[in-house]
């Protein structure tokens, strides 16, 4: 049987799986979005050079478009926040009671380690007290 210790080790990496890949995500939207608000004056453009579509037409629905984007961007930034909060609460638990928390040297994968001793010299340990979910994303790249 695992031990309270564990258990919260393992649910907060589960966490951090589902928090990669929701950061992963936003960022493609948002970087899609972004990319397709600087392509949008030149579709336009083209729209009017070709005459193939009223520019007021193709203005709504590249505006839309874009609306569609960051709103989807939004929706998983903010995803990403809420399993940083349980990430962050299984590891804050962890450090109160004693523990350090690190990441993992595993090559192409991220994990969390918890151990009872200080762990070697090479081993960044993290403070999730005061930590945000861009700090644990950096941490972790």
């Amino acid at each position: 049987m695992e031990s309270l210790a564990e258990q919260e080790l393992r649910e907060a990496n589960q966490y951090l799986v589902r928090f990669e890949d929701a950061r992963r995500v936003y960022v493609l939207f948002f970087g899609g979005s972004l990319v397709s608000t600087a392509a949008l004056p030149l579709l336009l453009l083209v729209y009017w050079l070709m005459g193939t579509e009223s520019i007021f037409r193709g203005a709504i629905a590249g505006i839309a478009m874009l609306g569609i984007g960051f709103s989807t961007a939004v929706g998983w930034h903010l995803r990403s926040n809420s399993l940083f909060k349980q990430i962050q609460s299984r590891c804050l638990k962890l450090q109160q009671a004693g523990y350090f928390v690190y990441k993992k040297p595993i090559f192409l994968r991220n994990e969390l380690g918890a151990s009872a001793e200080s762990p070697k010299p090479d081993v960044k340990i993290l403070d999730f007290e005061h930590m945000t979910p861009w700090d644990l994303h950096y941490q972790m790249v």
